[in-house]
């Protein structure tokens, strides 16, 4: 467990600000004069500009498409959801920044919002398990740097081998995709309801973070948008009733996703039907309710259950005895999934 501070008042929670004064903040951090990923890009581009940004556009939708229509962008779910997914997956370089600048100008107004962005860093790169230590640490190091990357490589030199720029970016990037997914946890919690704007927030942090690329031609309709679909969908559904699941399985079909695997997602839904079955047989679900549930759950998510009868209840009889772990081997034996 990494450490974390409790301010007394969290700076990275929003405040009740009226929307006109969030639109207006939001339009002196970003206006739509230069590209978007150049404006991340920018050094002087930290963690409170995004958050601003981020905060109109994961909001109210009228608000939000009104803000995109200001800065000359498609105003859609999908634009919102593109440019979120985007500013979460540089959350850990805007923060640094912010910690670099803000300290080396003195403009924390306490030592409380000092210490939440150094817990709020060390949660996003796993540095240390001492919290404080780590903020005591960033200090000297920042006393020490005239330059923002010359911080940045020293932050990761300080407890890796590392020389330049370019390689604690990495490093740093790396460390982020292991909080990514849980960033993505809580956009479902958010927008349940919202599917084309997960969709493309999973596209903007795996273009920012997991150098997708989705400018390539590769990437279309049914090579991206429709596994994506497929994906949200399930974890959507798993999230409220298996987390464990969700937490299990979530990285690596995203990592097949992004290796261009081909049928990753069949096994994907068999696994989670699977684990549904071994629950109900354990609560006493009757054949009947159970198949209920299958019948159910293919409408809702788009895909085809075809149940081999006989052998479905003689495994579905037999679970009660057996642990998950045989219960997925007879999986193939019970029924076939295929998508729509």
């Amino acid at each position: 467990m990494y450490a974390t501070s409790t301010p007394e008042a969290n700076p990275d929670q929003p405040v009740k600000i009226p929307w006109e004064s969030r639109i207006s903040r939001a339009m002196k951090a970003y206006d739509g004069s230069i590209d978007f990923d150049d404006w991340l890009n920018l050094v002087t581009t930290k963690r409170t500009d995004t958050r601003t940004v981020e905060i109109v556009l994961s909001g109210d939708r009228a608000k939000a498409f009104e803000y995109l229509h200001q800065i000359g962008l498609p105003a859609d779910l999908c634009t919102c959801g593109l440019l979120a997914g985007k500013m979460r997956a540089m959350c850990a370089i805007t923060l640094l920044r912010e910690l670099y600048f803000n300290t080396k100008n003195n403009l924390y107004r306490d030592q409380n919002a000092f210490h939440h962005d150094v817990s709020l860093l060390n949660h996003f790169l796993h540095m240390t398990p001492d919290a404080n230590l780590f903020g005591e640490e960033i200090k000297v190091i920042i006393a020490e740097c005239e330059e923002f990357e010359q911080f940045s490589t020293a932050i990761v030199s300080h407890y890796m081998p590392v020389n330049n720029f370019v390689m604690s970016n990495r490093i740093i990037k790396g460390r982020v995709k292991r909080s990514m997914f849980s960033e993505f946890y809580e956009a479902i919690r958010h927008h349940p309801t919202e599917p084309d704007f997960l969709i493309h927030y999973c596209i903007g942090f795996l273009d920012r973070l997991f150098y997708m690329d989705s400018r390539n031609p590769y990437w279309n309709e049914t090579t991206c948008q429709k596994p994506l679909r497929y994906m949200i969908r399930l974890f959507t559904k798993a999230i409220s009733d298996d987390h464990e699941f969700v937490k299990e399985h979530c990285p690596g079909a995203f990592y097949k996703f992004l290796g261009k695997q081909q049928h990753f997602l069949e096994p994907l839904f068999t696994k989670y039907v699977m684990r549904k079955i071994y629950q109900a047989a354990h609560q006493n679900w009757t054949l009947t309710q159970v198949k209920d549930f299958l019948f159910n759950f293919q409408f809702e998510m788009g895909i085809n259950i075809y149940v081999y009868p006989v052998m479905f209840r003689v495994i579905y009889n037999d679970i009660i005895h057996h642990d998950l772990r045989w219960t997925m081997e007879h999986a193939d034996d019970a029924f076939d999934i295929t998508l729509n």
